[in-house]
C-alpha cells in the first residue's frame, strides 16, 4: 500500500507575501509555508537622487541591477528602458523581474553575485565606462568598488531601504524549539544577518539539523558565516530553483533512515 506523505513545513525569510513567487513555487509542490518576515522593503529615504539619474539613463553606458527590489523601485519611477544605456542583472530572478517589465537584459553572470557581475562587467568594459547603481541603502560596496578600481565611473544610488520587521520571534523561537520546522529558505546574506540577530544564537543555531536552502553562493556564505551548515544551494540562483532544491533535499531526507543521517 503507498502511504502520502506528510507535507514539510518551510519557512521563507524574503519579504513577500502569501502570493509571493518562493510561496507559490513552494505551495505547489504541496509543502505548508511560514512568513518569518525579517525585513520589509521601503521606499529611499530620498527619491530624488535616483529620479535625477534616471532622468539621465542614457548619459550611462550601464544600469545594473543587484535584486529584483532594486528593479521595482526604478520601475515605479520610470517603465520605459533605455534607448542607450546597456541593462545587467545580478541573477536570473533579477533578469526575469526585468523581462517581465519588457526591460531587455543585454548581461547575466554565469554565477550570482555582486563580484561575479562585476567581473561580467569588466569584460565588456569596452562598452562599459560610466554604470549606474540603483542599490538599497545598506548594499556592500563590493560592485561599486570593484568597478571604481578598475577606472569606472560608478554612480551608487539609494534605490530603497531594507528595514527590520518585527515579528513574533517568541513563537519563531517556539517552533524551532519544538521541531515544528523542516526547513528554512534565504534569499539574500542580508536575510540570514537579520533572522540571526533576531532570534539571537541559541535559538539560530537550532536550524542546524534542519534543511538549509540558500538561493546562491553569497547567500551560502553568509550563512557558514552565521553558523549553520549548508544543506543546498539554488542553481541557477532563482527563486524556482530555491523552491525546488529545497523540495527535493526534504524528499532526500525524508526517504532516509534517521540513524544514518550525518549529524
Amino acid at each position: 500500500m503507498t502511504t502520502t506523505r506528510a507535507p514539510s513545513t518551510i519557512v521563507v525569510t524574503r519579504p513577500e507575501g502569501e502570493d509571493g513567487p518562493l510561496t507559490r513555487a513552494l505551495r505547489k509542490a504541496g509543502q505548508n509555508v511560514l512568513h518569518w518576515q525579517v525585513a520589509s522593503v521601503v521606499a529611499a529615504s530620498d527619491p530624488a537622487p535616483l529620479r535625477v539619474a534616471l532622468r539621465n539613463l542614457d548619459d550611462y553606458d550601464w544600469i545594473v541591477f543587484s535584486s529584483a527590489a532594486a528593479v521595482d523601485a526604478v520601475l515605479r519611477e520610470r517603465t520605459t528602458p533605455p534607448s542607450h544605456a546597456r541593462v545587467a542583472a545580478v541573477g536570473t530572478a533579477t533578469a526575469g523581474r526585468l523581462r517581465r517589465a519588457e526591460w531587455p537584459v543585454d548581461l547575466v553572470p554565469a554565477q550570482a553575485g555582486a563580484e561575479h557581475l562585476a567581473t561580467a562587467l569588466l569584460a565588456q568594459r569596452h562598452s562599459a565606462q560610466r554604470v549606474l547603481f540603483p542599490a538599497s541603502a545598506d548594499a556592500l560596496p563590493t560592485l561599486s568598488r570593484q568597478l571604481r578600481q578598475a577606472g569606472l565611473e560608478v554612480d551608487q544610488v539609494e534605490a530603497y531601504r531594507l528595514t527590520d520587521v518585527t515579528g513574533p520571534v517568541e513563537t519563531w523561537r517556539g517552533l524551532l524549539a519544538k521541531g515544528a520546522v523542516d526547513a528554512v529558505t534565504f534569499a539574500s546574506p542580508s536575510a540570514v544577518d537579520r533572522l540571526h540577530d533576531a532570534l539571537k544564537n541559541e535559538s539560530f543555531t537550532k536550524i542546524n539539523g534542519l534543511v538549509v536552502a540558500a538561493i546562491g553562493a553569497t547567500t551560502a556564505e553568509a550563512l557558514e558565516r552565521n553558523g549553520l551548515t549548508v544543506t543546498t544551494v539554488a542553481r541557477p540562483s532563482s527563486l524556482d530553483a530555491l523552491a525546488a532544491v529545497t523540495v527535493a533535499a526534504l524528499a532526500a531526507r525524508n526517504s532516509t533512515p534517521p540513524a544514518s543521517r550525518k549529524a
